[in-house]
């Protein structure tokens, strides 16, 4: 039973849900004027980061380059974080040459950022918690946006640090990482979000 309920979380908080996700929380958190440009604007982020990543994985899969979802050892997480990490680019060039949303610009470039480490290191043969990586992102941004625009976001906060608590346990429990790679990959999603974003 835990190690089923463990299974579905590590799906639910995958990575690759959290730009779209943050996306649609900043842009309906405000209230802009031209729904309509906010509405491509998400679509854009969800073709970039969702949809197009998916058919990749496909591809790669078909070729025999990586054997399942989880991308379990390093030598499979490389290339497709290179493809992740040039698709963010996309995102943060093409979609907000508006200049407006100028958080979720940054929270993209940090995106990139740590994608690029996570790719680096696999090439290396190292391989952090790309769940970690992406929550720590996550907890990052919304500090950034605590201490920048001065939003009321404790609550938010604390139950992210629950969640990142939660999906450590799991990742380890389901051993698909070690303490280090799980720490390691919280930091740099951490990091690189505060340092591009302050």
């Amino acid at each position: 039973m835990q190690e089923r309920f463990f299974k579905i979380w590590s799906v639910v908080t995958n990575p690759l849900w959290i730009p779209f996700v943050v996306s649609f929380w900043f842009l309906s958190y405000n209230t802009y004027d031209n729904d309509q440009q906010i509405d491509v604007k998400l679509y854009l982020i969800g073709l970039l980061t969702i949809i197009i990543p998916l058919l990749i994985y496909v591809i790669l899969k078909i070729l025999g380059i990586v054997q399942s979802i989880d991308l379990k050892t390093s030598k499979e997480r490389t290339w497709p974080l290179i493809c992740y990490t040039i698709l963010i680019v996309i995102v943060a060039r093409g979609g907000f040459r508006d200049g407006f949303h100028t958080p979720l610009y940054y929270f993209f470039i940090g995106i990139v950022v740590a994608s690029f480490i996570a790719a680096v290191l696999s090439f290396m043969r190292y391989k952090i918690s790309l769940h970690m990586m992406g929550i720590g992102g996550l907890l990052g941004f919304v500090f950034v946006l605590l201490f920048t625009m001065n939003l009321p976001l404790l609550y938010l906060i604390a139950g992210i640090s629950i969640i990142a608590g939660v999906t450590a346990s799991a990742r380890l429990y389901l051993k698909a990482h070690s303490n280090h790679e799980i720490i390691f990959g919280f930091l740099t999603g951490l990091i690189t979000q505060i340092y591009i974003g302050v």
